[in-house]
């Protein structure tokens, strides 16, 4: 914690804050193993991660410190699951706007969490499914989605709308048409990381869906 806290401190423009993104890069990787290793015990940390996680993703700061946050928010949430999202109804909301933020990167990273929280975030997740929806049908149907610089965040936000239809299929809404919207986009070929997922998932939705996908 105070590492990442010295990290996010350096001024932006210093010549030190390269630097700093790189050790705040480190910090997050070493949060990762943490909480493989040491699990419930981390929870107590939890209310200070996450305020850290708010500071690093605001507007003002780089694309890089704004990415890691949203990446230990992805950890976070994948390791904790339902106990985590118990505490991040706000963040998700920050989540859902990311997906549609000006820089890419921050896209692709926000639509990976938001696909990694539709997993993992069980009942907290489910009364948030129609604005997460909207959020990343707004990011695939944006007229740049197709666009290399685009491309990525776009695979992200397929996969994550895959995430939705096969662990809430019970919460949307039949207007959103969230299986034929996800359907039409595949599939995906460049963002490698997403196109394992979205395989993996397809699978899935074969053996629980067979008929309607065939049809």
């Amino acid at each position: 914690m105070d590492v990442l806290d010295t990290s996010i401190s350096i001024p932006k423009g210093d010549e030190a804050s390269e630097q700093g993104e790189k050790v705040s890069k480190k910090v997050c990787a070493c949060l990762k193993i943490f909480m493989k290793t040491y699990k419930g015990s981390l929870l107590q940390f939890f209310d200070q991660l996450l305020s850290r996680m708010e500071h690093m993703w605001v507007k003002d700061k780089t694309v890089k410190e704004r990415k890691i946050a949203l990446k230990i928010f992805a950890d976070v949430v994948e390791e904790f699951r339902e106990e985590a999202l118990k505490f991040c109804e706000s963040e998700l909301l920050l989540l859902f706007k990311a997906c549609n933020d000006d820089e890419p990167e921050v896209q692709e990273v926000a639509a990976h969490g938001i696909g990694v929280a539709a997993a993992f975030g069980g009942s907290i997740f489910k009364p948030l499914v129609g604005e997460a929806v909207s959020a990343l049908n707004a990011n695939i149907s944006d007229s740049m989605a197709l666009h290399r610089d685009y491309i990525m965040a776009h695979d992200a936000a397929v996969t994550a709308l895959e995430q939705i239809y096969l662990f809430h299929k019970d919460r949307i809404n039949a207007s959103e048409q969230v299986f034929s919207t996800w359907l039409s986009h595949l599939p995906i070929k460049n963002n490698l990381l997403e196109v394992k997922i979205a395989h993996d998932l397809l699978c899935s939705i074969v053996e629980i869906s067979e008929d309607e996908l065939l049809r």
